[in-house]
């Protein structure tokens, strides 16, 4: 594996991370999403051609939401 390829898996790493604090169990907006739903989500986001390009910003964090409402039909708390 080369040097690229493990910045972009640590990128991709943190950023499912990152989701799992917002969406995940104790989150800001706790789900109950779990790690293997939030990185489901997160190839087919990065598999489709009409997104945008993928900064691992609020905005992807948004738009993998709306990927797992839209599969698993999860549904989020309210933040406190």
């Amino acid at each position: 594996m080369n040097t690229f390829t493990k910045q972009n898996k640590q990128m991709l790493d943190e950023f499912v991370d990152y989701v799992l604090s917002f969406y995940g169990p104790g989150g800001l907006y706790d789900g109950g999403v779990t790690r293997e739903m939030v990185t489901e989500a997160l190839v087919i986001h990065l598999l489709n051609p009409e997104a945008p390009e993928f900064a691992a910003d609020s905005v992807d964090r948004e738009m993998i939401r709306d990927i797992m409402v839209e599969l698993v039909g999860i549904k989020f708390r309210e933040a406190a």
